[in-house]
C-alpha cells in the first residue's frame, strides 16, 4: 500500500503515532467551552483568547497539563483556541445589526398622488419656493444631533418662514415622535398673532 501512495514508511508510522497520542490540550478544552458559554455564545476565538489569559496568579501553560486553574491567566496562543473552539463546534452567534438612524423617508411610492402645499400656483416653478408674506409658507424639518458622553441624540426641528428665511419656532428633544411637534406648532401660531398656519410638511412617526 505504501508503494502504491508513494508514501516512506517513517511517515505511515509518525502519524500512526501521532493519531494515538494522548490530547495535549484536553485539559484546555472545557475551560474554552466555559468561557465560551459563559459569553452566551457571543465570543470568538479572540475574545475567547483574551478571557483565558485574564485573571491573577502565575500565569499556567495549556499544553500538556494534566489540569487547569479557571482561577489562573492560561499562556496559550490564540491558533490553538481557534483549532480548539473548531473541533468543539464553538461558533460565536452572529451580532444583531446596528440600530439605523431615524429617517422619515419612505421611498417614492405614493408620493405622485399627495398634494405639493407651497405651491399655490400650478403655473409656479415647482422649486421656486419664496413666499409673498410672512406665515404663508412654512416648512421644517429634523436634525439628529449627537450629545457628547451620552449615548442618546438630540432632535432639532426648526420651522422656517419661506418670506424672509426666519426661525419662527423650534423644538428640541431626544425623541423624533409627535410630541414636540405639537409644540412646535403651538409656538408658531403664537408667533403669528394666532392666524391659521399654511404648514409646507406634516410630521412624519418612525414606522
Amino acid at each position: 500500500m505504501l508503494a502504491a501512495l508513494s508514501l516512506p514508511r517513517s511517515t505511515f508510522y509518525h502519524r500512526l503515532a501521532a493519531a494515538s497520542a494522548p490530547d495535549p490540550y484536553a485539559a484546555l478544552r472545557p475551560l474554552v467551552r466555559a468561557k465560551f458559554e459563559a459569553s452566551g455564545g457571543a465570543y470568538g476565538p479572540a475574545r475567547v483568547w483574551a478571557a483565558l489569559r485574564s485573571g491573577g496568579g502565575e500565569p499556567q501553560r495549556a499544553r500538556g497539563a494534566a489540569s487547569l486553574d479557571p482561577s489562573r491567566p492560561v499562556r496559550v496562543s490564540k491558533k490553538v483556541v481557534r483549532r480548539v473552539m473548531r473541533e468543539e463546534g464553538l461558533s460565536a452567534r452572529a451580532a444583531a445589526p446596528a440600530a439605523r438612524p431615524y429617517s422619515s423617508y419612505a421611498g417614492e411610492e405614493g408620493m405622485a398622488g399627495a398634494p405639493n402645499l407651497l405651491l399655490v400656483d400650478a403655473s409656479r416653478d415647482p422649486r421656486d419656493f419664496s413666499a409673498g408674506r410672512p406665515g404663508e409658507r412654512l416648512v421644517t424639518d429634523i436634525t439628529e444631533l449627537g450629545l457628547p458622553d451620552d449615548a442618546r441624540k438630540a432632535c432639532l426641528s426648526p420651522v422656517i418662514d419661506l418670506f424672509d428665511g426666519d426661525v419662527v419656532a423650534f423644538s428640541a428633544g431626544t425623541s423624533p415622535l409627535q410630541g414636540p411637534r405639537r409644540r412646535e406648532v403651538v409656538g408658531v401660531r403664537r408667533a403669528l398673532g394666532e392666524q391659521q398656519v399654511r404648514r409646507g410638511a406634516q410630521p412624519c412617526s418612525p414606522a
